[in-house]
């Protein structure tokens, strides 16, 4: 299938929300001028002695948000609480591509869905950047998810 839409511009059409449960997550898209998902798949190598090379089957995927912007207590009440204290109960994240009808994917981690904890996020880095004076707070940060999201796309 030919790939025919026309390109679609970030500003407006990006949501990252991130909190204990999907009811009380926040949306902290407000505070990011940048936000990716990265999906990495893993590699298992597979190349036996009878092999005419290297052989390799999908391993594991390994998923990710990187968002930062414009830091504001807000922003930090939302998420450095998991960094301070690192939270025992699995956290909901999502992250929404495209904002009209017919053009929107949405890739979302909730723990409260079958099967029960087996999707989840946490915050693995969390960096509030004060190193120029004569700019404003930014802060940059990622979401390790675990488990295969729930992808919707309408």
């Amino acid at each position: 299938m030919p790939i025919t839409q026309a390109p679609i511009r970030a500003m407006s059409n990006v949501i990252v929300k991130y909190g204990p449960a999907a009811g009380t997550a926040v949306d902290i898209t407000a505070a990011c001028n940048s936000a990716q998902l990265a999906a990495t798949v893993g590699e298992i190598e597979t190349t036996t002695l009878a092999s005419s090379g290297k052989e390799t089957t999908p391993g594991q995927t390994e998923w990710s948000i990187d968002c930062g912007g414009p830091w504001s207590r807000d922003l930090d009440t939302a998420i450095a609480p998991d960094v301070v204290t690192p939270p025992t109960v699995k956290r909901y994240a999502s992250i929404q591509f495209g904002n009209s009808a017919g053009n929107i994917v949405t890739y979302v981690w909730d723990p409260a869905v079958a099967p029960t904890n087996s999707r989840s996020a946490n915050v693995s880095s969390y960096n509030i950047d004060a190193s120029n004076p004569s700019e404003s707070l930014n802060w940059t940060g990622t979401l390790v998810l675990s488990g295969a999201p729930v992808r919707t796309a309408s």
